[in-house]
């Protein structure tokens, strides 16, 4: 008479650690899947903003570009901008999915190429830019979430650019690229966050 019971139970024990378990295997794998999706959206990202940044850098320092800043608007030729141009036009192209757009600005607007998909000409506000510049340093900024002021798009963007100065000739400028805000979100909504998870992107 007591085994029927006795094998009850250890079916009924059986069975509740056999749901344990798999219920435990299946936390496990998703949150290993979560893992390997977060870690291969941070590599993406790094990834991308590396690779955009460094452009940046090779446009900042070409010999052409500073050879412009030192120049008075009256003694510069097409032959001087058209190879910077042309540059520009193929970083815009290949990252045209996170940019919004590429902007060298020389001496407060006397020398202006960009790229952008608005048709609006950009005016850059060097107040706003130059506050954060300092001597001697080599001036590469990045600037969080704002509004598109160049453009007045109205649009949110995040920026990296370079500040360019020459002291002894009283020239400036800036290189600027402006960052779509909806990139990050686009990227970020792939990662397996639920309904009630949050994700942050920090800087």
């Amino acid at each position: 008479m007591l085994f029927l019971p006795i094998v009850i139970l250890c079916i009924l024990v059986t069975g509740g650690v056999s749901t344990y378990i798999a219920t435990a295997q299946i936390e496990e794998n998703t949150y290993q899947s979560m893992n390997d999706t977060i870690y291969q959206t941070k590599n993406y990202l790094d990834h991308t903003l590396s690779d955009l940044f460094s452009q940046l850098v090779s446009i900042s320092y070409d010999s052409r570009l500073v050879s412009l800043l030192m120049k008075e608007q009256e003694q510069i030729v097409p032959e001087d901008y058209i190879p910077i141009d042309k540059n520009l036009q193929i970083i815009y192209g290949r990252y045209s999915t996170i940019l919004e757009s590429a902007t060298i600005d020389l001496n407060v607007g006397e020398f202006l190429i960009y790229q952008s998909e608005f048709t609006k000409k950009p005016v850059i506000d060097y107040d706003d830019f130059f506050v954060n510049y300092k001597p001697n340093s080599e001036n590469f900024k990045w600037k969080n979430v704002h509004e598109d002021a160049a453009f007045h798009t109205g649009n949110s963007v995040m920026s990296m650019y370079k500040l360019l100065e020459l002291n002894e000739l009283e020239k400036k400028g800036i290189v600027l690229f402006n960052i779509r805000e909806e990139f990050f979100g686009k990227v970020l909504s792939r990662s397996l966050i639920g309904d009630h998870g949050s994700l942050a992107l920090t800087s």
